[in-house]
């Protein structure tokens, strides 16, 4: 049982840093809350704000603790609202590989690659601190690679969206994990054929949402997300539920062992 517990995600938790009360909203506060995003809607936004160490995606509104409801906010110029289509569609966090020596990298400016001179290693210590010094071009490049390395980018697997009744294959996809990750050409029409056959039968993706009606929009978007987030297994991990939306917050959700006993 404790096992069973464990991989089911109950011993994980949404940290929050700074005030404990100031938390994201979960399931059992908001049934069915899918948090609201802007997302960047060109291709060329996309890279420039992850240059920047900005996130793609951000929270659209915030949760309002006394009213316990949702208040939609207003997205930026040259961003767009998007949402996921049901609870339990996933949201991909994007991440680079330290190791990763594999054939269809991501583009260079994302994940520089590792490094190949000790002349790269970053400098520590009072080498870092040192006002004085300026890095050398090589310990630049070593000091992209580590900073590549420890980010994470919360982003729509493949950028699907029901609106209008309808699915949007599209809408979101110039900021999604896939496109960013594995730009077009690097998906083996065998690996998508592979993936559509692994999200119709998933364990926990899409489970509710096609439990009813397999023709569903809500069923069809999820496995959308689903097929892409497989697609770019390497660099992008699916999360659903309560950890899509500790993501979705701003937040990170890390293992922990639960007190609710």
């Amino acid at each position: 049982l404790f096992g069973l517990a464990y991989f089911k995600g109950k011993f994980y938790h949404c940290e929050m840093p700074g005030d404990p009360l100031a938390r994201p909203a979960l399931l059992r506060d908001i049934e069915g809350l899918k948090a609201p995003m802007c997302v960047q809607t060109q291709a060329s936004s996309v890279v420039e704000t992850i240059k920047k160490g900005d996130q793609v995606a951000v929270q659209n509104g915030k949760w309002n603790q006394a009213q316990n409801k949702w208040v939609d906010g207003t997205c930026k110029a040259g961003s767009q609202q998007w949402e996921r289509a049901t609870i339990d569609t996933p949201i991909c966090i994007g991440r680079c590989i330290p190791n990763d020596s594999g054939d269809s990298q991501p583009p260079s400016w994302l994940c520089p690659p590792r490094f190949k001179k000790t002349s790269q290693l970053p400098p520590v210590g009072k080498c870092k601190d040192d006002v004085d010094r300026s890095m050398t071009p090589d310990e630049e490049e070593g000091w992209a690679f580590v900073q590549a390395n420890m980010r994470s980018l919360v982003m729509p697997c493949g950028g699907s969206m029901v609106k209008g009744g309808t699915v949007n294959p599209t809408v979101a996809s110039a900021s999604s994990c896939r496109s960013t990750f594995c730009p077009e050409g690097s998906i083996s029409d065998s690996m998508r054929d592979s993936c559509r056959d692994n999200c119709r039968k998933h364990p926990d993706f899409c489970n509710e949402a096609c439990k009813n009606n397999k023709d569903d929009v809500g069923c069809q978007s999820c496995r959308l997300e689903c097929e892409a987030a497989c697609q770019c297994e390497d660099y992008c991990t699916p999360m659903m539920k309560d950890a899509a939306l500790c993501h979705e917050q701003g937040q990170t959700w890390k293992p922990s062992l639960s007190q609710d006993f």
